[in-house]
């Protein structure tokens, strides 16, 4: 198991498991359960490999950011139209 030690001395290996699976699922280096499910310029949507629920999807950045802060507007504006695009509301 990968462990990297926080600024605060912490160590939290599932972050830095999860930023080198987003990073070698980005890359194509590692199948997701379903495949990808959407590409954008920005962004890849895929159902999460470790948590597997039907209807769970994760919409990943293809530039390697921490905040959505961090966004540019156009980064902004395309996440924002694949929230709308792939929310299901029932009801």
């Amino acid at each position: 198991m990968f462990a990297r030690v926080q600024p605060d001395g912490a160590h939290r290996p599932y972050q830095t498991i999860a930023f080198f699976q987003g990073c070698a699922i980005n890359k194509k280096e590692m199948l997701v359960p379903g495949g990808m499910i959407q590409r954008t310029k920005y962004f890849c949507v895929h159902q999460d490999p470790l948590i597997p629920i039907p209807g769970f999807l994760v919409i990943a950045s293809v530039r390697h950011i921490q905040s959505i802060s961090e966004m540019h507007d156009l980064e902004f504006e395309e996440f924002s139209k694949l929230v709308l695009c792939h929310t299901w509301i029932d009801g």
